[in-house]
């Protein structure tokens, strides 16, 4: 935490707009951090930097992290919205994905976050799962309307390599997802959205109608963010950084006054690249408009890339605009690529 804050100190003129629209306390498990850890982190982001009321400040944590005696704790701090990772709703579920809070433990921490006040919530779910049934699947969105949860994350189930689910499934020991059940969970769920309240506004993130997520939007859009602590990646618009991910490393270099950090500059493709990418995942799409005001030279080809896609039933055309239709969204990064320059 020491070094965090010597390093929030360290670059706090990184970002030119020093007024803070969205504070994101993200993985690793900013849950563990007592009250007075959080005190001292706010403490020195208000040293550096400004925001207001309207800042949104999110903080992630496990369901087995928020009891009750933590969510008073977090209410005496900044913190006004919660990403609750509760994944699934049922016992067999959690176990089969070996992770650490039980069904009763997700239900409460939900139940006591918005008994004492956390009206700004995300929580995030899991699809494709083989022991996830349909039924299940729609009970438990059902489930999340029925307590008003104003923002969610849906992920299609990602198997990481060098994890114990990915040694299960390589050894035998576990069912294998199927491709087939995640497209269909995923149909399922757009179906069930577009007859309930809530909007889908980026291919995996829903919300109520004003309760889209700042931090996230922030990002989709390119705007630059500053990220803090190891395996930290930040974004001034031209430039991307990531912090060293060893943590004794980390705190060395901090210690040492040094910036433990690589840097990677974006050249006018990769520019180009990274706002087609991010946009076509936004339900808003691509505006043309725009992008032939920012790249002139770069316009017309990438029209041309449009209309004469091999696969015309992934794109939805409109005035000033290019969206993903429902079939593209099913091959978001395949279709951002296509577009992409070299």
């Amino acid at each position: 935490m020491r070094a965090i804050e010597h390093e929030l100190k360290n670059r706090k003129t990184y970002l030119q707009d020093g007024h803070l629209s969205s504070i994101y306390l993200g993985g690793g498990t900013p849950s563990v951090l007592d009250h007075e850890e959080l005190y001292h982190l706010f403490a020195s982001i208000g040293k550096n930097f400004e925001w207001s009321e309207t800042t949104e400040i999110t903080l992630e944590a496990n369901p087995d992290d928020l009891t009750r005696d933590y969510l008073e704790i977090l209410r005496k701090t900044p913190v006004n919205r919660l990403s609750i990772g509760i994944q699934a709703r049922a016992e067999h579920q959690l176990q089969w994905m070996n992770r650490s809070h039980t069904s009763s433990q997700g239900h409460q921490a939900i139940e006591n976050a918005l008994e004492l006040g956390f009206k700004q919530m995300t929580i995030d779910w899991i699809y494709g799962l083989p022991n996830l049934s349909d039924v299940e699947w729609i009970e438990s969105l059902q489930w999340m309307e029925s307590l008003e949860i104003p923002h969610f994350s849906a992920y299609a189930l990602t198997v990481e390599q060098q994890t114990a689910l990915a040694y299960q499934i390589k050894n035998g020991r576990t069912e294998v997802p199927s491709d087939d059940a995640v497209v269909r969970q995923f149909d399922l769920l757009l179906d069930w959205v577009e007859a309930s309240k809530y909007d889908q506004y980026e291919i995996s993130n829903f919300s109520l109608p004003g309760q889209e997520a700042i931090h996230n939007s922030q990002y989709w859009t390119g705007a630059p963010y500053l990220g803090l602590g190891p395996s930290a990646h930040s974004f001034d618009g031209r430039h991307r950084h990531w912090n060293v991910a060893n943590n004794a490393t980390y705190m060395k270099s901090i210690e040492a006054d040094e910036l433990p950090l690589e840097t990677e500059a974006f050249r006018l493709k990769d520019r180009i690249n990274e706002r087609i990418m991010t946009a076509l995942r936004l339900r808003s799409g691509l505006d043309l408009s725009q992008f032939y005001h920012d790249y002139p030279e770069y316009g017309y080809q990438l029209k041309k890339r449009i209309v004469s896609h091999p696969n015309r039933e992934w794109w939805v055309s409109e005035k000033d605009s290019v969206r993903l239709s429902r079939e593209g969204m099913h091959y978001a990064d395949r279709a951002a690529a296509d577009l992409f320059f070299d």
